[in-house]
């Protein structure tokens, strides 16, 4: 079996009022997007229907948060082998109604409670695509996203604007 191809995944931006942007993919590394501060974006990863189901470790290098479109699995309580009973009163049998797992809302807007800034294992979708907002961190300067799924890792590259001093800020596709 060969492995994927880098140069054929795809990524799109999406921000603000429906906008969206598609950076070059140069051998699995994307084009630098520029972002301002505390903005969030939603990215969408094209990999392919072959990577269906993969697990993909997505990793934020440089600071930053992300946050998956995916909802949080609902996993039974560990049981306690030696339950001891509560101090005030007999013990009480837990509610066995399953409590459904938060899902991360789909507006970027929204995102903001489910962004977490360390890694995440994240599952390609069955039409082949890894979703995941981002929020650069509060350094000025390049904020890169390794995601590796099927031993191939690809770089998505954001580069965080400094709003003080936009002369120093290099040109590149602009997600604002």
């Amino acid at each position: 079996m060969a492995r994927p191809d880098p140069q054929r995944a795809t990524a799109v931006i999406r921000y603000g009022q429906g906008g969206t942007l598609v950076p070059k993919n140069n051998e699995g590394r994307f084009q630098k997007v520029a972002l301002q501060p505390n903005q969030v974006v939603t990215v969408v990863m094209g990999l392919g229907l072959t990577e269906f189901g993969k697990p993909a470790d997505v990793q934020i290098l440089d600071g930053g948060a992300i946050s998956s479109d995916a909802p949080v699995p609902d996993l039974p309580a560990t049981p306690n082998p030696y339950p001891t009973p509560p101090i005030n009163g007999p013990p009480t049998a837990p509610d066995p109604t399953p409590q459904p797992s938060p899902a991360a809302p789909a507006d970027p807007n929204d995102i903001l409670p489910y962004l977490i800034n360390s890694g995440q294992t994240m599952i390609v979708t069955p039409t082949g695509q890894l979703i995941f907002h981002f929020k650069p961190g509060a350094d000025i300067g390049l904020h890169r996203v390794s995601v590796v799924v099927g031993g191939v890792q690809y770089f998505l590259q954001f580069w965080r604007q400094n709003p003080s001093a936009p002369n120093n800020n290099p040109g590149m596709l602009r997600a604002y």
